[in-house]
């Protein structure tokens, strides 16, 4: 495994930061247990975001023993981002060009968090298991209606930071049983674990044992001086250009037929797809390499991204699921650079102090930009880190997109307003 000089160097920390990123490699080289402390105090959280190619066994047993009275969770990526925040010489993305083996983590001090809770739930076997749909959401769904949590749930300063195993195909299944549920009213962000790009193996961490088909949920309680919300941004615009689709397989993501709105008929998806590109079907998938497609929930878009398309059978597979229904925008993608940054600008305009935030970044978004990833570099102003995903869940899974818990610190009796706060009863409503 490569290593550079980077590679073994800790980010500089400020002691008075109460979020803290340290980048290492799999010896945790320059990682000790002083690290996971703050002003004496053992960090309340830990996350640790670990290259694929590392032993993810060996890796999250050396941190945990490291990690002492830190409650610890961690993630396989597709990649890692991290950086101490501010105008920076280190790239936000990690470099994945080799068989790199970076471990980023991510630390909460007790002063910002004052509680976490975590539980792991059972996802079933995935879709080759053969279980029905309803089955699956049965059975998450029972064992989500078991979890006892040691605090009570305030929207304002509660949020369950979620990991799913990226290679089940289950995180439908998770949202459905979780609004069925009816016993969260917080929000849920996160991601879908990572691997490599053969798709062959994930895993997460949830504290105690590795676990597969499985989705780690971390409920964190800030403490009364912090405040946070989420910040969301995919570079594309809608086209409104849509079909509605009328046979799809959920469980394998194929989406076969589509109604056409013209002739008010069903026909093949690559028909409609290749009237829509102007190309033959054997060239659509080349045409959609600037296009994705997304549903639009009450106007807000949440993409689901193209994976596959055969010809022959005549279907196109997703990285996300379609269920007959669906309303399937055609989006064109627009400025990474630009759209990222004014975005995160827009977000942070009026809030208070941010000191810190988790990134959840689809794996597309580093492969289709990959020669404009270092203009990103000093973008974010505090610590942040996390990982390139296999999909991004934020009330429900979504593709090409970056996602982001991000946390504030209040001024004595600052009240904080942000709209995806005050409002957070009706975007729940839209996801459920």
């Amino acid at each position: 495994m490569m290593e550079t000089i980077s590679d073994l160097a800790a980010l500089p920390v400020q002691s008075s930061d109460p979020v803290r990123v340290i980048r290492t490699n799999a010896r945790l080289q320059h990682v000790t247990e002083d690290s996971f402390y703050f002003s004496g105090q053992p960090a309340r959280l830990a996350m640790a975001y670990i290259s694929p190619h590392n032993d993810f066994q060996a890796t999250v047993s050396a941190l945990q023993r490291l990690a002492g009275r830190t409650t610890l969770i961690a993630t396989m990526t597709a990649g890692e981002l991290c950086t101490q925040g501010g105008p920076t010489r280190e790239p936000l993305y990690n470099d994945t060009r080799s068989s790199w083996d970076d471990v980023v983590i991510q630390l909460f001090s007790p002063e910002m968090v004052e509680a976490v809770s975590v539980h792991t739930i059972a996802l079933g076997e995935g879709a080759s298991s053969g279980a029905p749909a309803d089955v699956r959401v049965e059975q998450i769904q029972a064992q989500l209606s078991r979890v006892a949590l040691p605090f009570v749930i305030n929207p304002q300063n509660t949020l369950a930071i979620t990991l799913i195993d990226g290679l089940a195909k289950a995180e439908n299944y998770f949202a459905e049983a979780l609004y069925k549920a009816e016993i969260f009213p917080c929000t849920f962000i996160g991601g879908s674990s990572g691997g490599m790009l053969d798709f062959r193996e994930t895993a997460l961490f949830d504290g105690r044992r590795v676990v597969r088909n499985h989705a780690v949920l971390a409920f964190i309680k800030l403490a009364p001086d912090f405040a946070f919300s989420i910040f969301k941004t995919q570079n594309f615009v809608n086209t409104g250009r849509s079909f509605i689709v009328t046979e799809a397989d959920a469980g394998s993501r194929l989406v076969r037929s589509v109604l056409d709105r013209q002739s008010v008929t069903v026909v093949n998806i690559l028909d409609t797809l290749a009237a829509l590109m102007s190309c033959r079907k054997e060239k659509v998938l080349e045409a959609l390499e600037d296009y994705t497609f997304a549903l639009s929930i009450e106007g807000e878009l949440y993409i689901r991204s193209v994976s596959g398309i055969d010809v022959e059978q005549g279907v196109v597979s997703f990285y996300a699921d379609i269920n007959v229904g669906d309303e399937l925008f055609l989006l064109k993608s627009k400025d990474f650079n630009e759209t990222t940054r004014s975005d995160l600008r827009t977000f942070l305009r009026n809030k208070p102090q941010p000191v810190g935030a988790i990134l959840n970044d689809c794996i597309l978004r580093r492969l289709n930009n990959a020669n404009h990833l270092r203009e990103l570099d000093g973008m974010w102003p505090v610590p942040a880190a996390g990982f390139s995903c296999f999909g991004e869940f934020f009330g429900i899974n979504m593709n090409q997109t970056l996602t982001a818990a991000v946390f504030f610190r209040l001024e004595e009796g600052q009240v904080f307003q942000d709209e995806f706060i005050d409002f957070f009863p009706i975007y729940y409503g839209r996801c459920s």
